[in-house]
């Protein structure tokens, strides 16, 4: 039960810590599978021990020269080498025990509402406190996600804000929005499903959940996620994240963080409004008028129901 885990860096000096957490936290570490894009100077992976990177893919790329995190996610999937599992997460996570088997567990109770069945919640925070990775579990039971209150449509784009929502729920629930910092599947999504190198940052979750609902698949939230998510909570983080727009990198680079935003953006409405880009575009097995139906989600007319503030799970959408 091979498990390929996914992960896009960007100067993250986190990163090890992430790779030795989840190997030592791994019911069965030997099952692991490793697809990294490090875009970093110095190379962060390289301080790794050596029997570590015997189960690592790694892809190194000058910060210079990157092009953003959709685009090293795209990138991180074409090490994806036919495992049984596939992981996306952040290169700032940590993991409880047996992490592994427990995903496993949860998405066979996902299967059993959905043959075609995906994880992918936000997870829970830590904190790091003199030194210590100080975990902070926020509920035993659900972490979803819903169009943040009062959100509307920007004119020029169709990303939106989405807010974490606690469901008093003990057994998987549909959703209908992905968290990119931690998703596990099928090995199968990463053929179905590949991560658009041409997005860049907004609306990217939305895009993907929508593109893996047109193609079949089912997103779940699920209770007691064992994985652990390095939050930016500003200037008092004992270990600061750097961004990819960060001034000091992007302003030396010949393409700007925000044309690549704005070329982003402009690829999303053409995708939702039909235009065929290949892999990257919509599946054939349900309509994006479907999913509006099902999130309360309108893409493509730009409009927002009631039932995408509090989410298809809502017992006031019964």
């Amino acid at each position: 039960m091979t498990i390929f885990i996914s992960i896009a860096s960007y100067c993250d000096k986190l990163l090890p810590v992430t790779v030795e957490q989840a190997m030592d936290n791994a019911y069965r570490p030997d099952d692991l599978r490793f697809g990294i894009v490090e875009q970093s100077v110095p190379i962060y992976a390289e301080t790794m021990s050596e029997a570590v990177r015997k189960q690592m893919r790694l892809i190194t790329v000058d910060p210079f020269y990157s092009r953003g995190v959709c685009w090293a996610r795209a990138l991180a999937m074409t090490l994806y080498s036919d495992e049984d599992w596939f992981m996306q997460i952040d290169a700032h996570t940590i993991f409880d025990k047996g992490w592994d088997m427990q995903l496993i567990s949860l998405w066979a109770e996902c299967a059993k509402q959905s043959p075609k069945a995906y994880i992918g919640s936000y997870p829970h925070a830590f904190e790091i406190k003199d030194g210590e990775y100080v975990k902070q579990r926020y509920t035993e039971n659900i972490i979803a996600s819903a169009v943040a209150k009062d959100v509307a449509f920007p004119e020029d784009m169709i990303s939106l804000l989405f807010t974490p929502t606690y469901v008093d729920e003990t057994k998987p629930i549909r959703g209908f929005h992905t968290a990119a910092g931690c998703v596990f599947a099928p090995g199968s999504f990463v053929y179905e499903v590949p991560y658009d190198p041409y997005m860049y940052f907004y609306g990217e979750e939305a895009l993907w959940a929508l593109r893996a609902y047109t193609h079949g698949w089912d997103l779940f939230h699920v209770p007691k996620l064992p994985v652990y998510h390095y939050y930016d909570t500003g200037e008092e983080m004992e270990v600061k994240r750097i961004r990819h727009w960060h001034d000091e990198h992007d302003t030396v680079r010949t393409q700007r963080w925000w044309e690549l935003q704005g070329r982003a953006s402009q690829r999303m409405i053409g995708i939702v409004d039909g235009k065929n880009y290949g892999v990257y575009g919509l599946g054939n097995v349900r309509t994006v008028e479907e999913y509006a139906e099902f999130s309360g989600l309108d893409f493509k007319n730009r409009r927002i129901e009631p039932k995408a503030y509090v989410g298809p799970w809502s017992k006031s959408n019964a």
